[in-house]
């Protein structure tokens, strides 16, 4: 997919956010091919399932697509349009699917299941709606940026109507021709008031030297390392702001002299975009602290950083107390109430090198850079105080356990959170509401 959005990742993200906005067991993308629904995204339950293959005229996924309508399953022991043994495998008891159209032919299902009957709701279908449109918008945009690559490989000449700018330099590294949007971009009056500007005066101050030679060296033939490739880059406007950019450079030959032509591209909007989707994909959609994929990348780096360094590091697992009794007075919203809670209060405390992550259900990590055993516990006791203090709104007296570890940089890093997994267990044992190290 062009835009710098992978469309896996896109997919990915849409059925965490789904199965998580309906508080399913599970989320699925499935696409057809041929005869045949396979997943390709899943999440919840459904993990570990990707590439499944269910034939298209015995699935409720498959009738979705076949008939191009939502479709939804309350009680799978008593609908006869679903495969009752396939969906007690899997413990799904309701099922709500909403076709996935491209070019408005049914192209797949957004699928989500629960193991309990009647699960699904009106407001649940128009979530689905929302993400279905967010993946249609993804292909759709995808497409369309292809099509405008041909297009401008195609109508190169017809350079004054390109969206993008377009500057040719001439061997010194002054330009020689400029279009309507290059000047718009680089937030010139007019194309003609950048000829004979040098061309690295689009580039920032501190880039100019090496742009200015590479530009040179092109223009004498000594070398084309960026020719035929496009690349990002930074842009400096007239006025000093800087921007990011995507630069395709050719070079090209007029009898004796040769030319460079740039096509650039403002992907401001793309970046922001690639920035949403990125975290998006490495923070736990609930309490905002990074997930347990991305948290692992992160205690893995700090590990290195420790062994290159011999610096001091600690981890802390806290996990919160009688939790599943919160959820049986509050309810699952209240249980979710009670965890976005708990983030705050560690985002709050932590330091700003300290990295938080959300381990697992009501379980969270903390990795404590330049931090010793006795540095680790003052925090978690810190923590435990603040927690025992707070108002939770939905339930009164919500506390947590803690166990606290030195990191041993010389062995694995799950040793380590073992220890720490260990000293939880016997603050939870010891009464719970405690710090143990």
């Amino acid at each position: 997919m062009s835009c710098g959005l992978d469309l896996q990742r896109v997919m990915d993200v849409t059925t965490e956010r789904t199965r998580a906005l309906t508080s399913a067991d599970a989320s699925v993308l499935e696409l057809r091919e041929g005869d045949q629904m396979v997943y390709r995204a899943a999440s919840g339950t459904a993990e570990g399932t990707l590439g499944t293959r269910l034939d298209v005229h015995a699935s409720l996924s498959g009738r979705s697509v076949l008939e191009g309508r939502i479709l939804t399953c309350v009680d799978a022991e008593t609908d006869p349009r679903v495969d009752r043994e396939a969906a007690r495998r899997v413990g799904a008891r309701s099922m709500l699917c909403v076709p996935l159209f491209h070019e408005a032919v049914p192209a797949g299902v957004l699928k989500v299941y629960a193991g309990a009957p009647g699960f699904f709701d009106d407001e649940d279908v128009s979530t689905l709606e929302l993400m279905v449109g967010f993946i249609s918008a993804a292909t759709s945009n995808a497409a369309s940026q292809r099509a405008l690559q041909r297009s401008e490989a195609r109508f190169r000449v017809f350079a004054q109507l390109a969206s993008d700018g377009i500057v040719t330099a001439d061997p010194t590294g002054k330009i020689t021709f400029s279009n309507r949007s290059a000047a718009r971009l680089f937030g010139y009056r007019g194309e003609d008031d950048m000829i004979g500007e040098p061309i690295v005066a689009l580039m920032p101050e501190r880039y100019r030297d090496p742009y200015r030679a590479s530009f040179v060296r092109y223009g004498r033939a000594e070398s084309a390392k960026l020719a035929g490739h496009t690349v990002e880059a930074t842009g400096r406007r007239r006025d000093g702001e800087e921007f990011p950019l995507e630069l395709s450079v050719s070079a090209w030959q007029v009898e004796d002299e040769r030319f460079v032509t740039a096509i650039i591209r403002d992907i401001t909007e793309r970046k922001r975009l690639e920035t949403a989707v990125l975290t998006l994909a490495r923070t736990d959609h609930l309490t905002g602290l990074l997930n347990r994929g991305a948290g692992e990348d992160e205690l893995q780096r700090e590990l290195l950083r420790a062994r290159r360094h011999g610096a001091d590091v600690s981890v802390v697992l806290l996990d919160v107390d009688h939790f599943k009794r919160i959820n049986d007075k509050a309810g699952h919203p209240g249980g979710d109430a009670v965890l976005r809670r708990m983030g705050e209060l560690i985002t709050n405390r932590i330091r700003g090198t300290d990295i938080a992550i959300r381990w697992g259900g009501e379980e969270f990590l903390l990795v404590l850079p330049e931090t010793t055993l006795a540095g680790a516990v003052e925090l978690a006791e810190s923590l435990r105080r603040r927690i025992e203090s707070s108002d939770f709104a939905v339930v009164k007296g919500v506390t947590a356990s803690f166990g606290a570890a030195a990191v041993d940089a010389s062995v694995p890093v799950e040793q380590s959170i073992a220890r720490a997994d260990a000293k939880l267990y016997e603050a939870k044992a010891g009464g719970r509401n405690r710090v143990v190290s």
